[in-house]
Protein backbone atom coordinates (compact mmCIF):
# COMPACT_ATOMS: atom_id res chain seq x y z
CA UNK A 1 0.00 0.00 0.00
CA UNK A 2 1.39 3.23 -1.14
CA UNK A 3 1.92 6.06 1.37
CA UNK A 4 -1.04 8.34 0.68
CA UNK A 5 -3.35 5.35 0.80
CA UNK A 6 -2.20 3.96 4.17
CA UNK A 7 -2.44 7.59 5.72
CA UNK A 8 -6.13 7.43 3.96
CA UNK A 9 -6.76 4.34 5.44
CA UNK A 10 -5.71 4.83 9.00
CA UNK A 11 -7.25 8.07 9.23
CA UNK A 12 -10.37 6.66 8.30
CA UNK A 13 -10.43 4.11 10.77
CA UNK A 14 -9.62 6.71 13.84
CA UNK A 15 -12.28 8.98 12.68
CA UNK A 16 -14.81 6.22 12.73
CA UNK A 17 -13.42 4.68 16.05
CA UNK A 18 -12.98 8.07 17.86
CA UNK A 19 -14.51 10.99 15.83
CA UNK A 20 -13.35 13.62 13.76
CA UNK A 21 -12.74 15.70 16.29
CA UNK A 22 -11.28 13.19 18.79
CA UNK A 23 -8.69 12.05 16.45
CA UNK A 24 -5.22 14.65 16.50
CA UNK A 25 -2.82 14.51 14.03
CA UNK A 26 0.09 12.65 15.62
CA UNK A 27 -2.30 9.64 15.89
CA UNK A 28 -2.70 9.14 12.65
CA UNK A 29 1.03 9.86 12.02
CA UNK A 30 1.68 7.62 14.55
CA UNK A 31 -0.78 4.24 13.42
CA UNK A 32 0.32 5.02 9.91
CA UNK A 33 4.08 4.68 10.70
CA UNK A 34 4.82 7.98 9.33
CA UNK A 35 6.11 11.70 10.51
CA UNK A 36 3.40 15.00 10.71
CA UNK A 37 5.67 16.20 8.03
CA UNK A 38 5.02 13.48 6.02
CA UNK A 39 1.25 14.24 6.45
CA UNK A 40 1.28 17.17 6.64
CA UNK A 41 3.20 17.25 2.98
CA UNK A 42 0.34 14.93 1.54
CA UNK A 43 -2.51 16.05 2.59
CA UNK A 44 -1.55 20.06 4.36
CA UNK A 45 -3.67 19.71 7.39
CA UNK A 46 -6.31 17.25 8.89
CA UNK A 47 -8.97 19.07 7.76
CA UNK A 48 -7.33 18.36 4.39
CA UNK A 49 -7.14 15.21 5.26
CA UNK A 50 -10.45 14.50 5.70
CA UNK A 51 -11.56 16.22 2.82
CA UNK A 52 -9.33 13.79 0.52
CA UNK A 53 -11.01 11.17 2.33
CA UNK A 54 -14.62 12.19 1.47
CA UNK A 55 -13.88 13.14 -2.42
CA UNK A 56 -12.31 9.47 -2.84
CA UNK A 57 -14.91 7.24 -1.27
CA UNK A 58 -18.04 9.34 -1.88
CA UNK A 59 -17.33 9.64 -5.27
CA UNK A 60 -17.59 5.73 -5.47
CA UNK A 61 -20.80 6.14 -3.93
CA UNK A 62 -22.40 8.67 -6.14
CA UNK A 63 -20.88 6.47 -9.02
CA UNK A 64 -22.51 3.21 -7.78
CA UNK A 65 -26.26 4.87 -6.56
CA UNK A 66 -26.73 7.45 -8.94
CA UNK A 67 -24.66 6.90 -12.03
CA UNK A 68 -26.38 10.21 -14.02
CA UNK A 69 -25.42 12.72 -10.90
CA UNK A 70 -22.03 11.30 -11.23
CA UNK A 71 -21.59 11.55 -14.99
CA UNK A 72 -22.19 15.31 -14.21
CA UNK A 73 -25.29 15.67 -15.26
CA UNK A 74 -26.90 18.14 -12.82
CA UNK A 75 -29.04 20.52 -13.85
CA UNK A 76 -27.51 24.31 -14.33
CA UNK A 77 -30.15 27.20 -14.90
CA UNK A 78 -30.54 26.61 -18.29
CA UNK A 79 -31.40 23.08 -17.76
CA UNK A 80 -34.26 24.16 -15.17
CA UNK A 81 -35.19 26.66 -18.29
CA UNK A 82 -35.68 24.22 -20.88
CA UNK A 83 -35.81 20.81 -19.01
CA UNK A 84 -32.33 19.78 -20.36
CA UNK A 85 -31.06 18.21 -17.64
CA UNK A 86 -33.95 16.21 -17.17
CA UNK A 87 -33.67 14.44 -20.84
CA UNK A 88 -29.84 13.75 -20.04
CA UNK A 89 -30.32 12.62 -16.39
CA UNK A 90 -32.65 10.32 -18.32
CA UNK A 91 -30.33 8.91 -20.55
CA UNK A 92 -27.98 7.35 -18.16
CA UNK A 93 -31.19 5.28 -16.69
CA UNK A 94 -32.52 2.29 -18.04
CA UNK A 95 -35.22 3.20 -20.57
CA UNK A 96 -38.30 1.08 -19.05
CA UNK A 97 -36.63 1.66 -15.24
CA UNK A 98 -39.82 3.18 -12.99
CA UNK A 99 -39.91 4.98 -10.13
CA UNK A 100 -39.76 1.69 -8.33
CA UNK A 101 -37.08 0.26 -9.86
CA UNK A 102 -35.30 3.50 -9.44
CA UNK A 103 -35.82 3.17 -5.82
CA UNK A 104 -34.89 -0.65 -5.60
CA UNK A 105 -32.17 -0.07 -7.64
CA UNK A 106 -30.18 3.04 -5.54
CA UNK A 107 -31.53 1.47 -1.98
CA UNK A 108 -29.59 -1.80 -3.09
CA UNK A 109 -26.49 0.20 -4.17
CA UNK A 110 -26.26 2.30 -0.85
CA UNK A 111 -26.82 -1.38 0.66
CA UNK A 112 -24.28 -2.95 -1.29
CA UNK A 113 -21.25 0.30 -0.68
CA UNK A 114 -22.64 -0.06 3.14
CA UNK A 115 -21.72 -3.94 3.08
CA UNK A 116 -18.33 -2.97 1.44
CA UNK A 117 -17.37 0.59 2.99
CA UNK A 118 -18.97 0.28 6.24
CA UNK A 119 -16.54 2.71 8.44
CA UNK A 120 -17.40 5.23 5.93
CA UNK A 121 -20.95 5.25 5.43
CA UNK A 122 -21.27 5.18 9.02
CA UNK A 123 -18.66 8.09 9.45
CA UNK A 124 -20.58 10.17 6.78
CA UNK A 125 -23.55 10.31 8.66
CA UNK A 126 -21.66 10.71 11.93
CA UNK A 127 -20.27 13.79 10.20
CA UNK A 128 -23.72 14.55 9.45
CA UNK A 129 -25.41 14.22 12.12
CA UNK A 130 -22.64 16.42 14.00
CA UNK A 131 -23.08 20.16 15.27
CA UNK A 132 -23.38 22.29 12.12
CA UNK A 133 -20.52 24.65 13.24
CA UNK A 134 -18.13 22.27 13.35
CA UNK A 135 -15.27 21.22 11.38
CA UNK A 136 -16.23 17.91 10.34
CA UNK A 137 -20.11 19.40 9.62
CA UNK A 138 -18.85 21.82 6.99
CA UNK A 139 -16.21 19.32 5.45
CA UNK A 140 -19.39 16.64 4.73
CA UNK A 141 -22.02 19.13 4.47
CA UNK A 142 -21.78 19.50 0.86
CA UNK A 143 -22.09 15.51 0.02
CA UNK A 144 -24.47 14.91 1.59
CA UNK A 145 -26.32 17.96 0.37
CA UNK A 146 -25.26 16.01 -3.38
CA UNK A 147 -26.72 13.35 -2.64
CA UNK A 148 -30.18 14.90 -1.79
CA UNK A 149 -29.92 16.64 -5.03
CA UNK A 150 -29.49 13.32 -6.32
CA UNK A 151 -32.77 11.96 -4.75
CA UNK A 152 -34.80 14.79 -5.94
CA UNK A 153 -33.77 14.94 -9.33
CA UNK A 154 -34.77 11.40 -8.91
CA UNK A 155 -37.97 12.70 -8.04
CA UNK A 156 -38.54 15.02 -10.30
CA UNK A 157 -37.54 12.80 -13.50
CA UNK A 158 -40.63 10.69 -12.59
CA UNK A 159 -42.81 13.40 -12.27
CA UNK A 160 -44.55 11.66 -15.11
CA UNK A 161 -45.75 8.72 -13.59
CA UNK A 162 -46.26 9.91 -10.19
CA UNK A 163 -48.61 12.60 -11.18
CA UNK A 164 -48.15 16.06 -9.89
CA UNK A 165 -46.08 16.27 -6.57
CA UNK A 166 -47.29 20.37 -6.35
CA UNK A 167 -43.31 20.76 -5.55
CA UNK A 168 -42.80 17.53 -2.84
CA UNK A 169 -40.22 16.57 -4.65
CA UNK A 170 -37.82 17.48 -1.60
CA UNK A 171 -40.27 15.93 1.03
CA UNK A 172 -40.15 12.48 -1.26
CA UNK A 173 -36.31 12.68 -1.05
CA UNK A 174 -35.69 13.53 2.30
CA UNK A 175 -38.12 10.47 3.08
CA UNK A 176 -36.61 8.39 1.56
CA UNK A 177 -32.77 9.22 2.21
CA UNK A 178 -34.34 8.79 5.64
CA UNK A 179 -35.51 5.30 5.55
CA UNK A 180 -32.58 3.95 3.61
CA UNK A 181 -30.36 5.37 6.36
CA UNK A 182 -32.00 4.39 9.04
CA UNK A 183 -32.25 0.93 7.94
CA UNK A 184 -28.66 0.74 7.33
CA UNK A 185 -27.85 1.59 10.87
CA UNK A 186 -30.32 -1.04 12.09
CA UNK A 187 -28.13 -3.66 9.94
CA UNK A 188 -25.39 -2.22 11.33
CA UNK A 189 -26.15 -3.35 15.05
CA UNK A 190 -27.93 -6.58 13.73
CA UNK A 191 -24.75 -8.39 12.03
CA UNK A 192 -27.64 -10.38 9.74
CA UNK A 193 -26.80 -12.38 6.74
CA UNK A 194 -26.45 -10.34 3.19
CA UNK A 195 -29.19 -11.89 1.63
CA UNK A 196 -31.82 -11.80 4.28
CA UNK A 197 -30.89 -8.27 5.27
CA UNK A 198 -31.20 -7.40 1.19
CA UNK A 199 -34.80 -9.07 0.84
CA UNK A 200 -35.93 -7.21 4.02
CA UNK A 201 -34.81 -3.39 2.10
CA UNK A 202 -36.50 -4.67 -1.13
CA UNK A 203 -39.72 -5.11 1.17
CA UNK A 204 -38.78 -2.02 3.04
CA UNK A 205 -38.57 -0.22 -0.37
CA UNK A 206 -42.20 -1.60 -1.94
CA UNK A 207 -43.51 -0.08 2.05
CA UNK A 208 -42.29 3.15 1.31
CA UNK A 209 -43.43 2.95 -2.27
CA UNK A 210 -47.66 1.88 -0.80
CA UNK A 211 -47.11 5.43 0.98
CA UNK A 212 -46.43 7.20 -2.19
CA UNK A 213 -48.95 6.39 -4.09
CA UNK A 214 -51.70 6.25 -1.25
Amino acid sequence: METKEKILSCAEELFYLKGYDGTGVQEIAGQAGITKPTLYYYFGSKRGLLDQLLETKFNKLLRETHPEEAAGNTPTEKDILYGEGKAERQKMCTSAENIRDKLHRVSRSCYSFFDRERRFYLLLMSLSASAPESEGYMAVKPYTDRLFQAAVHMFEDSGDELGNMNGREEQFALSYIGVINQYLLWCADRGGSREEETEQLDRLVDQYMYGIFS
